[in-house]
Formats: structure tokens, sequence, C-alpha cells
């Protein structure tokens, strides 16, 4: 009796040790309760999360322990596609945060940086002008990509600007630090993510879609 004794327990300790403690305390643990003995060396990284939840009712209750965390800032609402937030975090709360009640998912953004040497490929340009004998003078397309650097030299003049639909670019009001300087090949654009004019990308490589297309 006392050996099966120790082998149920001794199974009982496998599988509790298996259960993250969050969800073996009720998941409802006070940030400075969590241990940091045990989070990777870049554990303090800030990172962007994606939060989404099973209903809007939990938006508030999450915005507000969000709010509690050491280094915790929400910084977007969604409720079209789905409901839920944004969030910068250090690292280490990720697993906490994945327990706050209503949450159903936790997705880190992450940053891609197409070549430019393939885009033309990628997008099939070439082939498309030779084929329609057209060089896209004139036409206004919008597109949705993850930024772009309007200070770049190929994206200020255009080549003919009498074939140009829009005449003036778009001047930013109450210009603040990162906002976009609008151009004759890039006349508008906004930053749905974070409710501003910056288009990002400034210095860096272009994307694989706004860049080249504007550039052409």
């Amino acid at each position: 009796m006392k050996k099966r004794f120790v082998k149920v327990f001794v199974v009982l300790l496998l599988l509790l040790s298996s259960v993250p403690l969050p969800q073996l305390l009720a998941v409802d643990l006070p940030a400075e309760w969590v241990s940091s003995g045990t989070v990777a060396e870049d554990a303090d990284e800030t990172v962007r999360i994606i939060i989404q939840l099973e209903s809007s009712e939990y938006l508030d209750g999450v915005k507000q322990r969000i709010a509690q965390l050491n280094g915790g800032v929400v910084r977007k609402e969604y409720d079209v596609v789905f409901n839920g937030l944004s969030a910068e975090i250090p690292r280490k709360w990720l697993p906490l945060i994945r327990f706050y009640p209503g949450v159903q998912q936790v997705t880190e953004s992450q940053t891609y940086y197409p070549l430019m040497s393939s885009s033309a490929l990628l997008t099939q340009s070439l082939q498309a002008a030779e084929h329609y004998a057209n060089k896209g003078e004139g036409m206004v397309v919008s597109v949705i990509d993850s930024g772009v650097d309007t200070s770049h030299k190929d994206l200020q003049t255009l080549t003919n600007p009498e074939r140009a639909k829009i005449k003036t670019p778009f001047e930013v009001p109450n210009r603040a630090t990162g906002d976009a300087t609008f151009t004759m090949k890039v006349p508008y654009g906004y930053n749905f993510a974070d409710d501003s004019y910056a288009a990002g990308h400034a210095g860096r490589r272009q994307p694989g879609g706004a860049g080249p297309l504007a550039a052409r």
C-alpha cells in the first residue's frame, strides 16, 4: 500500500510540474510574484504583441492588468475583425498574459524585410509593363504595407508630372517627430497601427510592395 501511495504521489508531482505556475495558482497573480529565475537572458527586451480576446467584455480588465505590469503599455484596441488589443511589454511577462481571463491568443508581432533585388521578380512588374505597354504613369494605387521611406531619392519627383492625378502631396497637420513628408510619388499615407502619419522605414531597406511600386 505504501509503495502504491509513493508511485501515485510521484506521478502527481510530475503532472503538477508540467502545469505553468499561473495556471496552477488560479492565474490571478500579481506581477511581482512571478519568478524571474526561469526567464531567458532577453527577458527585459520590449516586444510588441497582439492579444485576441474571447469577447469585448474582457478588454478593460486586460488593459488594466497590462498597465500594472512594469514596462507594459497598451498601444491599440481592435473591435472590427477581432476583439483585442496590441501592447508593448517586456518579454518576461508573455507567459503571464496568456493566462489572463478572456485571452484567446497572444501573438508576438514580427517584422519582415524583403530584398529590393527580388521585388521586381515577385511583383512581376516588368512583365506587366511590357505586356500592357504601360509604364503606369498617372495611376493612383493604394497599398497596405509595413511602411515606406518617403525621404528616399527614388520617391521624390515624377518623370511625367503632367499625367499625375494628384497634383499636390498631403501636408501633415500639427507635425510630430517621425511623421512622413509626403512627395509626388507618395502623396499620402497613414499608419493605422499607431494612429499617426509615421510611415516607418526611414533610413532602412524599402518594403517589397509600396517602395518599388511608387519608385516605378
